[in-house]
């Protein structure tokens, strides 16, 4: 069970998200980004969050899902508010 990928990533105002089968396309004031998604992992968008979905009973998949989840949050952050060194 994968922690990471059970939380939805929340869209903020301003971001256009596109989902088409196995790639997720984000575009904001800072840019735009494409990401495919491994085989057995797929999101949807639904309102202003975004949720993944996996086969759960594999290791494999569920390390993937988190890991996709993780990579769409920090694209969605990227192009909405940009690289911040604190």
């Amino acid at each position: 069970m994968s922690r990471v990928a059970k939380n939805p990533v929340p869209i903020p105002s301003g971001v256009q998200i596109k989902v088409d089968n196995k790639s997720i396309s984000v575009s904001g004031s800072k840019g735009k980004s494409e990401f495919t998604f491994p085989k057995s992992v797929s999101a949807t968008h639904e309102g202003d969050v975004i949720t993944i979905s996996y086969d759960e009973s594999s290791p494999e998949s569920t390390a993937l899902a988190g890991t996709t989840r993780s990579l769409i949050n920090n694209m969605i952050i990227g192009e909405s508010v940009g690289f911040q060194k604190t």
